[in-house]
């Protein structure tokens, strides 16, 4: 015990071959939240994965099985869960336990790799960002011009139809056909403005701004739409907070796309709560939270909620644009954004941001 508590500082569990823990060490018991008499002689896929039957398949290839079979070191990446049930990425090394040139057992130490892996997905989503933002750019060029023009000489038409002499029911048909049209080409215009603030890496006007400030813009725009679909608003900004240094319009963007999604999720009814306060996760940031009780995230959709062009919402009402170029604000200023997400229970979105 002594090993595997004072000289290895990685996650360690001793396993016999029918998957049972013999040991442990305490850096992983503090991680599980749990005693050691409630851990030794329990199933590790039990402990590690909370589930019921051993590890298989390609995501999470048994290490142990591996090393029944071979008899030999054998690496694997898992994602193991803590006392909070919040997913790690684990890199495992399973090493054989031998007794008179028997195996007996393995030795699994494990590796907390969550933030390199964290790390690699934020620079895969950072360069496809890049890629697909040129994309946007040439589209939304191309697309631009023409349709000004078109939009022009709708609203020219309906002048000109207003001052000639047709039938009331003629009349009635073209003003009809040519609204449908003004408005179907005004949607594609702002497609056109997504895809523009999405392509453009726009500048960022830094000054000291309070964060209650920003929030409470926002909160004033949305307040209609809140009203009408009677939801409540809860909110808490702790006093006395510190400034950040930050583009005012561009936050006030995040928080207020962010506050709109919140109010889709709800239909009619619902709580939206907005707070802010110092972080405490991570010194020198502030932490401004966004929660609603609406439809929630599938799980599967969550690692993708980021990504340009991704969108849950019914087709016709939204691109997928909104939480990419928020993402893109809050890197440009070197901040944070991330959800939490429970289907038919809400959202709850953080942003930080370094405070003066």
């Amino acid at each position: 015990r002594l090993v595997i508590n004072d000289l290895i500082q990685d996650d360690v569990m001793v396993i016999d071959l029918n998957y049972r823990i013999l040991d442990i060490n305490d850096i992983l018991l503090t991680k599980l939240g749990l005693e050691r008499e409630n851990v030794i002689g329990r199933y590790c896929y039990e402990i590690s994965h909370h589930q019921d039957t051993p590890c298989s398949g390609e995501e999470h290839p048994c290490p142990l099985a591996e090393v029944k079979e071979t008899q030999e070191l054998t690496r694997a990446t898992h994602i193991h869960l803590d006392k909070g049930n919040q997913k790690i990425y684990c890199s495992i090394s399973c090493h054989p336990l031998f007794e008179n040139n028997t195996l007996v057992g393995v030795i699994e130490v494990s590796k907390d790799i969550t933030k390199d892996i964290k790390w690699k997905k934020a620079l895969m989503r950072q360069d496809k960002l890049a890629s697909l933002g040129k994309l946007a750019a040439t589209i939304a060029h191309e697309i631009n011009n023409p349709l000004a023009t078109v939009l022009t000489y709708i609203r020219l038409m309906i002048k000109l139809i207003s001052r000639n002499r047709f039938s009331p029911e003629r009349l009635e048909d073209i003003s009809r056909y040519l609204a449908t049209m003004e408005s179907e080409t005004a949607r594609c215009g702002d497609i056109v403005k997504n895809l523009l603030a999405f392509s453009r890496q726009s500048k960022i006007t830094i000054s000291s701004h309070s964060i209650a400030d920003i929030i409470d813009r926002a909160l004033t725009l949305i307040s209609h739409d809140l009203e009408i679909k009677e939801i409540q608003l809860k909110k808490s900004i702790e006093s006395n907070m510190p400034k950040v240094q930050c583009d005012f319009r561009q936050i006030q963007q995040v928080l207020l796309g962010l506050m709109y999604n919140a109010s889709e999720a709800m239909q009619k009814g619902g709580t939206l709560t907005v707070t802010a306060n110092r972080s405490v996760a991570a010194e020198g940031f502030l932490e401004v939270v966004i929660s609603d009780t609406g439809c929630g995230i599938a799980e599967e959709d969550m690692e993708n909620i980021f990504e340009p062009f991704f969108t849950t919402k019914e087709e016709g009402k939204g691109v997928g644009l909104g939480l990419a170029v928020a993402y893109g604000i809050i890197t440009r200023h070197n901040g944070t954004i991330a959800v939490e997400s429970e289907l038919d229970k809400g959202s709850t979105f953080k942003v930080r941001l370094p405070c003066e």
